[in-house]
């Protein structure tokens, strides 16, 4: 196919280098195991062979099969290896892609070698004959300016100023085993004319060999890599498995959510029970819920949106959740109450790839952990719980009635006169059973409440009432119990009409009024201010502040001073069960009201109650001013 060149050798003279070169690269095949090493040996070999002052070796892009991705695509050959070249012509020439154009064309596009005597006055006849023979139109480029030409000798176009000095040039192909072209081995000369039909021969043999050998190295190299990816899929199976084992044994259920869909990742044993086995590996939780028809409802029994479950919550507004109660509901009508807590997997960066490849997750998204508590049992437990206090509280008051109705009975016969007259200690004795009675009676039923609070049966009944005429009430009676205390009350109102339960709202003003007695037992005022304050523009609201002088709460226990059986440090030396500001709370907010304290160190407290006021034509409104 190539023009005639000058006769620099014969076959006989050159038979010797020949040979010498083959022996060299056959021994390289054999020792080398390193891509670049070998490519770099042929080179150089390849160079001293035919004693060209450059030479190079340029590779295509390949597939993980080592097949070349797309020969017909422009810039998908590289130079791999060049020797005789400055350090920038090194870089020019690693820079600059190179294409199945111009001359080049046979070489990359058809797995031709390719001899040009002077690539600045090629004779392109026999190029242009040998295209015609394999496409169409016969047509050559320029591999410099790209002008089409038809069997027209090219002008002369100067090399890149970075381009080594070349006026020979000689290529060879790389095949693989099934005829592909993989590479190309390149050889230039400062002076026209320079390579021979005889180094053609050789440059062509010798890439053969170099093609085989390239071949066999990345041959070994999939196979170590095939290999390497074997052991490393098998020992990641390893630890999935033993982590399934590890969660799998867990009680609770535990699973991993992925990405903005929550697809499911991981599971355990107990969650797969939960969700019925029915959950696929990386199917997202809205289509799955759909397709098994499961509805989650809140604690009151509302449907919760898809993007308000915790889950979701999660994802969406990198948010944890901390025992979330939720119900699940069935397509047959069965349902679980449980508490859901999720937390966001921080992964560093580093991280990723292992984890993603453990879990086979398709993206960087958000990666949340859900742990399902199931409160069934929980919750028949606590109904146990409650529903034997219900009957204890009730067994106990019966009793404690009779013994009260006793002691008052002989306290007031002995007054009377009536039966055997009793001693001074015999009264003292049975007014301190009276007294134990009653204090008694008081803790059963606050006991009895706090249950049916907590059980949610605890109800009020509503009805217009004055306030004011209500705590002048209390305070008259509860005056009676004490000579040390001087409660006091201050309004400027005649009355307050407020909708209330008439008991629970005496018993939220005796619980308040009696624990400023009790933890003040050196006496002193405890004074009640009711007043008419506005929620906002258009809605009013009574308020009543009890204020007690001498007693404080620690500041560092204020926090839970309404939760149930809560005892502060210096309430301890005084009898009671820690359930009035609880029941007191409770009750204020079955008002639709609100409870308050402040609290001065060593000075004074003062508790605060809001009420929504009533009006019979606008309930909880003030007209407007």
């Amino acid at each position: 196919m190539a023009p005639t060149a000058t006769d620099n050798s014969d076959w006989e003279v050159d038979a010797s280098r020949r040979s010498a070169a083959f022996a060299r690269t056959s021994m390289a095949l054999m020792r080398e195991t390193d891509e670049g090493r070998l490519l770099e040996h042929i080179t150089n070999t390849c160079c001293a062979a035919t004693t060209a002052e450059l030479a190079a070796c340029s590779l295509c892009a390949v597939d993980t099969d080592g097949k070349p991705i797309d020969v017909a695509d422009e810039g998908l050959f590289h130079i791999a290896c060049a020797v005789g070249v400055t350090d920038e012509q090194r870089v020019f020439a690693q820079s600059v892609p190179l294409a199945g154009i111009g001359l080049l064309r046979p070489i990359f596009k058809y797995g031709s070698p390719v001899r040009i005597n002077d690539i600045l006055s090629p004779d392109v006849t026999a190029y242009h004959s040998f295209l015609k023979d394999h496409e169409a139109d016969g047509s050559i480029f320029s591999p410099h300016v790209r002008d089409s030409v038809f069997a027209e000798p090219l002008h002369a176009t100067p090399l890149p100023s970075e381009h080594p000095p070349l006026r020979s040039f000689l290529g060879a192909p790389f095949l693989n085993y099934d005829g592909e072209v993989i590479g190309a081995l390149l050889l230039g000369h400062s002076k026209p004319g320079h390579f021979s039909a005889y180094d053609e021969l050789l440059a062509a043999g010798l890439a053969t060999v170099a093609a085989v050998a390239l071949e066999n190295i990345r041959s070994c190299q999939r196979a170590q890599l095939r290999d390497r990816d074997l052991e490393a899929r098998q020992e990641l199976g390893a630890q999935r498995a033993t982590l399934q084992m590890i969660i799998d044994e867990m009680p609770g259920s535990v699973y991993l959510v992925h990405g903005p869909d929550a697809r499911l990742v991981f599971i355990n044993r107990a969650a797969s029970a939960l969700w019925q086995g029915q959950w696929e590996l990386n199917q997202p939780m809205g289509e799955f819920l759909q397709q098994s028809q499961i509805t989650i409802f809140d604690e009151n029994g509302v449907p919760i949106p898809f993007e308000q479950l915790a889950i979701m919550r999660a994802i969406n507004q990198r948010k944890a959740t901390h025992q979330q109660l939720e119900e699940l509901r069935y397509a047959d009508g069965r349902y679980v109450p449980m508490n859901v807590s999720t937390s966001l997997i921080s992964i560093p960066r580093w991280l990723w790839p292992t984890i993603r490849s453990v879990f086979s997750l398709q993206d960087k998204g958000p990666l949340v952990v859900v742990v399902h508590q199931d409160m069934a049992a929980l919750i028949d437990a606590e109904c146990l719980i409650d529903e034997f206090i219900d009957t204890a509280a009730h067994e106990l008051l019966s009793p404690l009635a009779i013994l009260r109705g006793f002691s008052q009975s002989l306290m007031l016969q002995s007054k009377r006169g009536c039966g055997a007259a009793l001693t001074d200690w015999q009264l003292e004795a049975i007014e301190g059973i009276e007294q134990a009675t009653t204090r008694m009676a008081a803790i059963t039923t606050d006991l009895l409440d706090a249950t049916r609070l907590q059980a949610g049966c605890l109800n009020v009944q509503l009805e217009p009432h004055d306030l004011v005429a209500l705590v002048r009430r209390v305070v008259q009676r509860l005056q009676l119990t004490t000579s040390r205390h001087q409660l006091n009350v201050h309004t400027g109102l005649d009355h307050l009409i407020v909708e209330i339960d008439v008991d629970r709202m005496e018993q939220v003003l005796t619980n308040l009024i009696q624990s400023a007695i009790k933890y003040c037992p050196e006496g002193g005022p405890i004074d009640l201010d009711i007043s008419e304050g506005h929620e906002s523009q258009h809605v009013c609201i009574a308020v009543v502040s009890i204020q007690i002088y001498g007693i404080s709460i620690p500041t560092e226990q204020q926090a839970k001073i309404f939760e149930c059986f809560n005892r502060t440090d210096n309430a301890h030396a005084f009898d009671g069960a820690g359930l009035g500001l609880y029941l007191c709370r409770a009750l204020i907010e079955l008002h639709q009201g609100q409870i308050w304290f402040e609290s001065l160190e060593s000075e004074c407290s003062a508790f605060y109650i809001t009420l929504p006021a009533y009006f019979e034509d606008k309930p909880m409104t003030c007209p407007l001013t």
